[in-house]
């Protein structure tokens, strides 16, 4: 099993497969995050936020221009290198829904004010 900061590290120092998923992202123009308080560290956090949120399927978080590729199947066929980061078997990421706010034990759940 690698280690967490040699898949997921989002620093260039690492060289990690994160890190080079979204070089390969940005060479390809399918990621543009242009906001100039954020450094390579933050873009590369923004991007994998956004990767997870097309390969789960929402739509709200990729109807921006940031991400170009919208979808699972998409991300699959042009970013590969993400979606190995994200389907990697080494750690236990989370594949299966993306957070709606409606969850099945809802009613378990006690709020304090």
């Amino acid at each position: 099993m690698p280690l967490a900061p040699q898949l997921f590290s989002d620093r260039r120092a690492m060289r990690s497969a994160l890190y080079a998923a979204w070089q390969e992202a940005e060479t390809k123009r399918l990621y543009d995050y242009d906001d100039w308080t954020c450094d390579d560290s933050c873009k590369v956090v923004e991007f994998f936020y956004l990767a997870t949120a097309a390969y789960l399927g929402s739509a709200i978080d990729v109807a921006h221009d940031e991400l170009r590729v919208k979808t699972r199947t998409d991300l699959k066929q042009k970013l590969p290198q993400v979606t190995a980061v994200i389907e990697t078997k080494d750690y236990a990421y989370p594949r299966q829904m993306w957070p709606d706010g409606r969850y099945p034990h809802m009613q378990h759940i006690l709020f304090s004010n």
